[in-house]
């Protein structure tokens, strides 16, 4: 599988998805409105919601997300993040002794950081199609599961 290269369009990787997961660098993106990668995560959701496809995050990703506003104090943040999280069309994947078994066979493999061995392990073990990421090591290491780099979606 891999990643998918530059040349196909971003409705072309996710069209035939109906599970996709969502990296932590994505979901930043998103929620703080990061360009130029906002415009091509938002456009994943609306064509997964379009085909009623279903958008996933790992509990990881969560736990990710929710470091910094708590370490600033930002209760109001962290809030947000776990209410948006919690309205459709997510959902949160929990991990299990099985994704860790995934993730150290992964981390193995490929030399991942944990925090990405356990996330593609996630979207692996939850039966994702895909994987919408911008993480450089993931799109070159991973060939488990289709990762969309978003890296190859942004206007040159």
């Amino acid at each position: 599988m891999g990643h998918s290269g530059r040349g196909r369009t971003l409705r072309e990787a996710i069209a035939a998805a109906r599970r996709v997961c969502f990296d932590t660098n994505a979901l930043i993106y998103l929620l703080d409105r990061i360009e130029p990668y906002c415009g091509p995560v938002a456009e994943c959701l609306a064509i997964l919601e379009a085909n009623r496809g279903e958008a996933c995050a790992s509990v990881v990703t969560e736990l990710e997300m929710l470091v910094k506003p708590f370490r600033l104090g930002y209760q109001r943040q962290a809030e947000h993040i776990v209410e948006y999280l919690s309205e459709s069309p997510w959902i949160v994947l929990p991990a299990s002794r099985q994704i860790a078994r995934e993730a150290a066979a992964l981390r193995a493999a490929t030399n991942l950081r944990l925090a990405d061995a356990l996330i593609v392990a996630t979207a692996l073990v939850s039966g994702c199609d895909a994987l919408v990421g911008n993480d450089a090591l993931c799109a070159q290491r991973v060939n488990e599961i289709r990762y969309i780099y978003l890296e190859d979606h942004v206007p040159l």
